[in-house]
């Protein structure tokens, strides 16, 4: 999975706007295309006179055995996100929430009954936890346009961005780390100053790396202070990430000093950055001169999909 890495556990029915599953799209091309889209393009979800068309739809699965959690993250490649309950939510404990900041405390369950459908924009943070049962949803990744479907360019992005968006502007740099490594590194910068807690995770990560700055050179004292102020509004991931940079460096006595002060700290991960080894997503491991230019990645926000 492309938010944790985990392992999927769904089924992809529609890709690049095209159903690859006969017995799926028998049952629900038609709902999806005579009910749900009407919908959702006179929604204000959708701008006005946009094409909006059915990019990518998958079913999940979540159960003992399977996957039980889906961290908190933005869908990627979807102006809208639909998401279609199966399961009665008495057959599970948990199901899908949104979660408006950093810290889990900021959740926001979502009760939905089976046959009922919740729509979205690209820009809320969500997931899914379910503690117990078995939960089956529908998830449909709308674009603005065929084109946009096929080339994942979300043009979406570069228009809320320039009408102030910061989760836009977070978005839209995330997805220029590999072609347009400086400008996505002033993107991310700029997202940090605006207070966004997985920029300023995700640009500590880009420092690290050195990607974006002059000779590609690490900036760990830059680092630092962005997972410091990650951290402090609660994102666990920055969390991680400080007790591992720390560790790395050796200071290891700040690891189970400071940490206290971020709430809801993640002492086991700390314990790797003290040589345990032991991986969790999110940890770097102990720099040698090719693990820097890897850690990045592994400390990036959660700006994938449902």
């Amino acid at each position: 999975d492309s938010v944790d890495g985990a392992p999927t556990f769904e089924l992809r029915w529609a890709r690049e706007g095209r159903f690859t599953h006969d017995g799926l799209a028998a049952l629900l091309a038609e709902t999806v295309e005579e009910r749900l889209l009407p919908l959702l393009r006179r929604s204000p979800l959708c701008d006005q006179g946009s094409e909006l068309v059915l990019c990518e739809a998958l079913v999940r699965y979540y159960e003992d055995g399977r996957r039980r959690v889906h961290p908190a993250h933005f869908d990627a490649d979807a102006l809208v996100t639909a998401v279609f309950e199966v399961s009665p939510p008495d057959g599970f404990e948990g199901g899908f929430y949104v979660q408006p900041g950093a810290h889990v405390s900021s959740r926001l369950p979502v009760r939905l009954e089976a046959g009922e459908v919740i729509a979205h924009s690209f820009d809320l943070q969500h997931g899914v936890e379910v503690s117990s049962g078995t939960r089956c949803s529908l998830i449909l990744w709308f674009a603005d346009s065929a084109a946009a479907c096929k080339d994942k360019s979300r043009p979406w992005y570069e228009r809320a961005a320039a009408n102030g968006s910061v989760d836009a502007l977070y978005n839209l740099a995330k997805s220029r780390r590999v072609d347009d490594p400086r400008g996505s590194l002033r993107g991310m910068r700029e997202a940090a100053e605006a207070g966004h807690f997985m920029a300023q995770n995700d640009l500590a990560g880009m420092l690290l790396e050195g990607r974006g700055l002059p000779g590609a050179e690490p900036d760990e004292a830059g680092a630092e202070r962005w997972l410091k102020e990650s951290a402090g509004q609660g994102f666990y991931r920055a969390m991680v990430g400080l007790a591992v940079l720390w560790g790395d460096i050796g200071r290891h006595r700040e690891i189970w000093g400071d940490m206290g002060r971020y709430r809801s700290g993640w002492p086991s991960c700390a314990l790797a950055a003290r040589g345990r080894r032991r991986r969790c997503r999110g940890c770097g491991g102990r720099r040698s001169s090719g693990q820097t230019r890897r850690r990045e990645g592994r400390m990036s926000g959660s700006s994938e999909q449902e």
